[in-house]
């Protein structure tokens, strides 16, 4: 799925996430490349330098440490940018500067290949176009490696489209074009409900 939690569990919630507006002296704003902690810090994330042999992604967006955010984690409406490789949770990271929030989520990609977010790769917090998934009968929908799942009912996202969410007109519209073989809801982004619209391999 891509998302990787550090730390304390995520809480339950519905709420949309709220993105944290950063300035340069805020820890692990966007822009930002973090690598991983060692030592007794094993585990978590450091910010480092993006010229620091120890970075290893960048960070892309950043959301607010409520439960918003983590209600959003392990599910694909988490609100990255398509490009997205990981979901990162940051708790216990030691005392924050000067009005920063301690912990918090971030959206990052991986400073070098593979990168498991890009389309077909099989990977990512987002379904994406280019992806494929493989589909079971009770609508269950499951992002797989372009290429593999041979054997099962294999579909390759050909489009994503957008409706109008929270209502109940909108939940009964399908916005596929013709010729769809299946269609499944990804999330939602800025109150609009995303439809991946795919096509058997």
């Amino acid at each position: 799925m891509g998302i990787v939690a550090v730390g304390a569990a995520a809480c339950a919630g519905e709420a949309e996430p709220v993105v944290v507006e950063t300035s340069p002296a805020v820890q692990f704003a966007v822009g930002s490349c973090i690598g991983p902690r060692t030592g007794p810090g094993a585990g978590e994330y450091r910010e480092v330098a993006c010229a620091d042999p120890a970075a290893t992604d960048s960070i892309l967006s950043r959301f607010a440490p409520d439960s918003a955010v983590a209600a959003q984690l392990g599910r694909r409406s988490v609100d990255c940018p398509d490009e997205t490789d990981e979901v990162v949770e940051l708790t216990k990271l030691g005392p924050p500067l000067a009005g920063d929030s301690p912990g918090g989520y971030v959206c990052v990609r991986s400073l070098k290949p593979p990168h498991p977010g890009d389309p077909g790769n099989g990977g990512g917090p987002t379904i994406v176009v280019g992806d494929c998934v493989t589909a079971s009968s009770k609508g269950d929908v499951a992002e797989i490696r372009c290429g593999s799942g041979k054997g099962k009912s294999r579909f390759r996202v050909l489009t994503i489209e957008t409706v109008k969410a929270n209502s109940a007109a909108a939940a009964l519209i399908n916005p596929c074009a013709a010729g769809t073989d299946v269609s499944f809801t990804v999330g939602e982004r800025a109150g609009e409900r995303r439809v991946a619209c795919a096509k058997r391999l």
